[in-house]
């Protein structure tokens, strides 16, 4: 897995991933467990956390029902 952090104008951040196809299906699985309630949560991890800048880590978790949205999926 890739990631990249893009920066705009006005302090907001872009992040993008790019996936190897197996990353793809062990995604599916996560969210898949995510969505049904095994598991509270998972991560995206650097292999490598000694670098000064980038993305060290992502969690991914379900939302309560009274939270507000604030990205949408497209």
């Amino acid at each position: 897995m890739k990631s990249k952090i893009e920066h705009f104008s006005g302090g907001l951040s872009g992040i993008s991933f790019s996936f190897r196809e197996h990353e793809i299906d062990l995604l599916i699985e996560r969210l898949q467990a995510l969505k049904s309630r095994k598991i509270g949560h998972f991560h995206f991890r650097s292999d490598s956390f000694e670098s000064e800048q980038g993305i060290a880590d992502v969690e991914l978790s379900m939302m309560g029902e009274h939270e507000d949205d604030e990205m949408s999926i497209e």
